[in-house]
């Protein structure tokens, strides 16, 4: 039971809870990202620093509290860290290392859910000898055995010779062997990019979660977007790569090579239709890479990255 509902604007949560159950999910959910959104306004976000350790664009645990009883949500502080307890449970608010529930205290920092970065990232790799440098991204992988990303160049005869003669980070060539994306050219490049990086930072993790899917294809995705949207603490574990066989191997590259085989059909039957043109000869290396530019220009709406950012923990 939530207490302290007695206030102009805690009204509007007490209509949608009685002793603890829930009648409307989906409103509640909004509700709470309303607060969220508004306190996200109204409390000072910045860099801070305790023991010497640096937390990026977080606030204080004081500041939401002062903010939930001002604008009329709790009466005590008590109250108010009850409710403050809610939205760290739906996952809108969380301590900097995961340890405390919102408290009344300018010694705790929080995040934000679009400011914490806990949800799996890109890993960066800085060195000051870049001859030393594991490559981070399959870009700069390949362009360091000689590749290339841009026009029509390849990589795929270096890429060959290279995997051939371990020229290749061994967990990048276990990776590439199991992915089986081929040929690697710029599109396919792209493509593992933003469906299975080269190097991902998994997040710590939490002790529950509202859902864990498994497998990003294209139910898992859309469970661990929606779920996240209102709200749900959501894990995604994906072994390969992301989007499933739809993007990689299934509606995207089958209607793809569809589309150019009725071009092809339009173009033998022109005379039908009072049009003359010449034989149509199909290229099927320029169809299939036609199908590969396409995949990669929307890889990204299934990309690790995108939903890291939606709040998911990848």
């Amino acid at each position: 039971r939530i207490h302290g509902f007695t206030t102009r604007k805690s009204s509007r949560l007490a209509e949608n809870t009685t002793m603890g159950d829930i009648k409307n999910a989906v409103d509640e959910a909004k509700l709470w990202h309303e607060i969220a959104k508004e306190m996200q306004t109204r409390v000072l976000i910045k860099d801070r620093t305790y023991h010497f350790q640096t937390y990026k664009q977080c606030f204080l645990g004081s500041d939401a509290i002062r903010y939930l009883m001002d604008e009329g949500y709790a009466e005590t502080i008590q109250s108010a860290e009850e409710l403050g307890e809610q939205l760290v449970d739906r996952g809108l608010i969380v301590h900097v290392t995961k340890e405390h529930s919102l408290k009344n205290s300018d010694k705790l920092f929080y995040y934000f859910k679009d400011d914490a970065p806990f949800h799996g990232a890109k890993v960066t790799e800085a060195t000051k000898d870049e001859k030393t440098a594991k490559p981070s991204t399959w870009t700069k992988l390949f362009q360091g055995i000689g590749g290339n990303t841009s026009g029509e160049a390849s990589h795929q005869p270096s890429m060959v010779s290279a995997l051939a003669l371990g020229e290749i980070d061994p967990d990048a060539r276990d990776k590439l062997q199991k992915l089986e994306i081929s040929p690697l050219d710029k599109w396919n490049t792209e493509l593992l990019e933003n469906v299975h990086p080269l190097k991902w930072k998994d997040p710590k993790g939490d002790d529950k979660y509202n859902i864990v899917v498994i497998g990003g294809g294209t139910a898992g995705l859309v469970t661990a977007a929606g779920s996240a949207g209102v709200g749900a603490k959501v894990a995604l574990i994906e072994a390969e790569l992301l989007g499933g066989d739809c993007l990689n191997v299934g509606c995207v590259p089958s209607k793809a090579i569809l589309k150019s085989a009725k071009v092809a059909h339009m173009l033998k039957k022109a005379k039908e239709y009072g049009i003359t043109s010449g034989e149509a000869k199909v290229d099927f290396g320029a169809v299939m890479e036609r199908l590969r530019r396409l995949r990669s220009s929307i890889a990204h709406h299934d990309s690790a990255q995108r939903f890291a950012e939606l709040g998911v923990d990848v």
